[in-house]
């Protein structure tokens, strides 16, 4: 007699697996990076040496992640539509954490500059124009979503509190970037994406809000005005952003974090039978 019970979604990872995993894909990155540069015989940056080694060290990890968890694409996936009014909040609120972030990243770097040989890394992916933006709008998205949402986070759910889930996986996205520098951002949208996955049991918002965020840090500030510390002047010297933008910043991410709460409490709060609140499915 065969046992017709439904199978219960696996509850990998935990943190310790979460970490090997993480380990797994710095490794590989480090590798690949290196192989690259044996086989360009330079040391400048290739776009597609970029593209090949983050879409073959993520995919490797994420299959070993799939593999060992006994998950399907499918699971991590969890492509869920969501409401249309999330995306208003959304775009208000990454709009002033870009603002936000750029002055913290000011602020940091005048108290601990940048080596130098970071700083002319990045100044090599802006020189590669909309390959660049391809890289960081559409490729670090997919990949980053799909393991640190995707994967670690879905099983931090099952295992830990929804606070102490979305924390650790934000933790070790933030540690994966390896440099003090992207470190508070990365941490900071970590936070964000982890709850809009709770919330909507979507990983359709943390792509989105992912391409955003980069896309604002990326190529709106060509098409602004010269502001000091933003987008202005390079990363040789440290300039504070004017007080007027700072308090932008505040004010249009108060005002898209006070939407947010909102929005979600009205799909998830007021909409339940007699008041009662639901809580979303997790994928």
């Amino acid at each position: 007699m065969t046992d017709s019970s439904p199978q219960q979604p696996s509850t990998y990872p935990s943190l310790g697996p979460a970490i090997l995993l993480v380990l797994a894909l710095m490794a590989s990155q480090v590798v690949l990076f290196v192989a690259s540069g044996i086989i360009h015989g330079d040391d400048s940056l290739s776009w597609f040496a970029l593209l090949m080694s983050t879409v073959i060290s993520f995919g490797v990890v994420i299959s070993i992640g799939l593999q060992v968890g006994r998950l399907t694409l499918n699971e991590i996936t969890a492509l869920k539509p969501v409401h249309d009014g999330l995306w208003i909040p959304l775009v208000v609120l990454l709009a002033g954490m870009t603002i936000i972030l750029s002055e913290i990243d000011n602020a940091l770097r005048s108290v601990w500059p940048m080596p130098q040989e970071m700083i002319d890394s990045f100044n090599q992916l802006r020189e590669m124009g909309l390959a660049f933006v391809f890289l960081g709008v559409v490729v670090a998205p997919i990949t980053e979503e799909l393991l640190f949402r995707g994967l670690i986070l879905r099983g931090f759910l099952r295992h830990y509190s929804v606070n102490k889930a979305v924390l650790l996986s934000a933790l070790l996205f933030a540690l994966v970037h390896l440099n003090p520098w992207q470190f508070t951002g990365a941490f900071v949208f970590g936070i964000l994406a982890g709850f809009l996955y709770f919330w909507t049991g979507s990983l359709i918002p943390c792509l989105a809000s992912h391409a955003i965020l980069n896309a604002y840090g990326i190529v709106v500030g060509e098409f602004l005005p010269p502001i000091p510390g933003f987008n202005a002047g390079g990363l040789e010297t440290v300039e504070f952003q004017p007080w007027w933008f700072d308090l932008m910043g505040v004010v249009l991410t108060v005002i898209g974090l006070i939407m947010l709460l909102e929005h979600f409490q009205i799909r998830l709060g007021r909409n339940g039978p007699a008041g009662q609140e639901q809580e979303p499915e997790l994928p």
